[in-house]
């Protein structure tokens, strides 16, 4: 892959393209992440006829972090620029888990920018026992306040999937922007064909998120590639890139 630089809001912005062709597929990374774990995808889809970019998402990778907290808009909008800048033509948006947050939001306020939605182990779902959870959290909050009691706050934490609060202490507003916003409201509003993809042993994002996204959303069928986990497109690439390549074909 080919790495480059743009500028978008006073920030430096990398990313990596590979392929040719005239529309392009806009790759979109986890919390965390960067470009690079697309590279087992990029590399069988490099003759697919194309255009593929792999964008670092402010404050991760090689990008700069946004100059003030980020909200799931914010994300979204510096997508449309960036494509914007590049006069690129879309056919697809990939996202996997908080990337395929700002790709289901970008669909549902900009629904011409994209042929085709592609969401891998997305969060933003709240089925209905994520909602106990947080209210479980909050009952118990007090009782780990005391200092003594950090090694416990922090495997509640855990249990709470907020390990990544914890490892990105410089976006930690960003994080708790981009997580507290719920898609369910949103996800109706997506008109786009979309693809879901999710692992059946995924334990950061547990299927029953995805057959909730794909209960809401219109035109949207679920993909499950078995025995693979959150990153089930980089455990099962050639499996990934074939549901990919028959869904971005129609």
């Amino acid at each position: 892959m080919e790495s480059r630089q743009i500028i978008i809001n006073e920030s430096v912005i990398s990313y990596s393209t590979a392929g040719r062709g005239d529309r392009s597929l806009i790759f979109l990374h986890g919390w965390r992440s960067n470009k690079e774990a697309w590279l087992p995808v990029a590399q069988l889809m490099e003759n697919s006829g194309h255009r593929l970019i792999f964008i670092d998402l402010p404050g991760f990778g090689a990008s700069e972090a946004p100059k003030q907290p980020y909200t799931l808009h914010d994300y979204a909008e510096t997508v449309r620029i960036f494509a914007e800048k590049l006069d690129l033509k879309i056919h697809a948006v990939i996202g996997h888990s908080a990337g395929a947050r700002i790709a289901a939001k970008l669909a549902a306020e900009s629904p011409d920018f994209m042929d085709k939605l592609v969401l891998v182990a997305s969060g933003g779902a709240r089925p209905a026992f994520v909602g106990l959870k947080a209210c479980l959290a909050k009952i118990a909050k007090p009782f780990f306040a005391p200092r003594f009691m950090t090694p416990l706050r922090k495997k509640m934490y855990a249990w709470m999937g907020a390990e990544d609060y914890l490892a990105t202490p410089e976006l930690q507003k960003t994080f708790v922007n981009i997580i507290n916003e719920n898609l369910d409201p949103l996800l109706p509003r997506i008109k786009t064909d979309t693809l879901i993809v999710w692992g059946d042993k995924d334990v950061t994002a547990p299927l029953v998120y995805g057959k909730h996204m794909a209960h809401l959303i219109l035109n949207a069928r679920l993909e499950v590639i078995e025995g693979t986990g959150h990153y089930c497109f980089s455990e099962q690439p050639e499996k990934f890139v074939a549901l990919l390549t028959k869904n971005i074909a129609v």
